[in-house]
């Protein structure tokens, strides 16, 4: 397993290990981040400055301008999706004409937007995760999460068994017994999902004769996945704005949670924490000292 804190889009990965019989399985997930809010106001600022027509209004706009639009600064610890958050709550009650909070101040307010549970502001922040070393089980859970979340989910239908891995449950890690026994149906699994797929073309049941490539594929392995366990490896690229995330993580990072998709939960509450990403934004969100105790939010209604 290799993690990674520096730069500005951790993430954390998981390798691939194999059984004697040459088997592939993963024993952990790979979480990393692939996007976040690059945030560009000057439209927006542009329509705000047309409300100063004298003296005084135009003062105060300009000194919200000039404060809102700040580029990310490690002294400030300002991340765009964090500005865009800010902007859009400040907008929602014109701040721009007088008293604001200053972003030196981010933090406070955006702890009371997470405390008093004004969510909507924080759905036009949208992180990207890709998620890899997941199995079967974990994604029926994480695509119910379709509010403000957007999956994009590796087939069984277009991809064949070149790509077939299977994972390892955490409770398994610890018993060498299981683990075998584990290992042994992988081995399984893998050949006989190998042999219907051959037996499927070589006895006419499934005629791709008339088939182009990708379809004839397509037929074969609609069928042959019948054999395929929920332990079978998935992969997932999941686009959520950060309320959606804040739900993922109050839910699945909980002790009641499945333990698969809690130590992805927890390692996504881990991630989303880091300075380069949105610091303030999660900063009630305090994951435990190891995935298995889970992660707490101050605030946890989303």
């Amino acid at each position: 397993m290799r993690y990674t804190e520096d730069g500005e889009y951790p993430y954390v990965l998981g390798k691939p290990e194999f059984t004697s019989s040459g088997t592939a399985y993963l024993t952990h997930p790979t979480v990393a981040l692939i996007s976040k809010p690059q945030v560009q106001l000057r439209g927006m600022l542009e329509w705000v400055r047309t409300f100063g027509v004298d003296d005084a209004s135009n003062e105060a706009v300009e000194a919200w301008c000039l404060d809102i639009d700040k580029p990310y600064q490690s002294s400030l610890g300002i991340t765009d999706g964090e500005k865009l958050i800010k902007a859009a709550g400040q907008l929602c009650y014109a701040s721009f004409l007088g008293k604001f909070t200053p972003n030196s101040e981010l933090p406070t307010y955006l702890d009371n937007i997470n405390k008093q549970g004004h969510g909507s502001v924080t759905e036009g922040a949208n992180y990207t995760f890709f998620f890899g070393g997941v199995s079967r089980s974990w994604s029926h859970e994480a695509v119910r999460h379709r509010a403000g979340m957007s999956p994009a989910q590796l087939s069984q239908r277009y991809v064949d068994g070149r790509a077939l891995r299977f994972i390892m449950r955490p409770e398994y890690t610890n018993s060498a017994a299981e683990a075998d026994l584990f290992k042994a149906r992988c081995d399984w699994f893998a050949s006989q999902y190998e042999a219907l797929a051959l037996r499927l073309v070589n006895t006419g049941v499934i005629r791709t004769g008339n088939m182009s490539k990708t379809d004839a594929r397509k037929a074969v392995n609609q069928v042959a996945r019948e054999l395929l366990p929920n332990c079978t490896e998935t992969a997932l690229v999941i686009t959520g704005n950060a309320r959606a995330w804040r739900h993922f993580i109050s839910m699945r990072a909980s002790l009641h949670a499945e333990p698969e998709i809690r130590r992805t939960a927890w390692w996504v509450a881990s991630i989303l924490k880091q300075p380069a990403v949105a610091p303030h934004l999660f900063a009630d969100v305090t994951p435990a000292h190891d995935w298995q105790s889970g992660v707490h939010l101050d605030y946890p209604k989303p």
